[in-house]
């Protein structure tokens, strides 16, 4: 593949033009999982950390001030 910096302005065009046309394509592979199987997952998936731990706001003030 050629670097964008050594293209001409055409071939230049022509990539952004393809690259516009590929991200205009429906995509092919949609799930077919229903919201409520997505949800449903994400609630089974869910991580809830230990009684005591610290909260993020926590560890981002520890972090810094060293």
């Amino acid at each position: 593949m050629q670097r964008i910096a050594d293209m001409s302005l055409d071939e230049l065009r022509a990539f952004i033009l393809q690259v516009l046309h590929e991200q205009q394509q429906p995509v092919s592979n949609e799930s077919t999982r229903s919201l409520e199987g997505v949800f449903a997952s994400i609630d089974c998936h869910m991580w809830t950390p230990p009684t005591g731990a610290k909260s993020v706001m926590e560890l981002v003030r520890e972090d810094r001030n060293r």
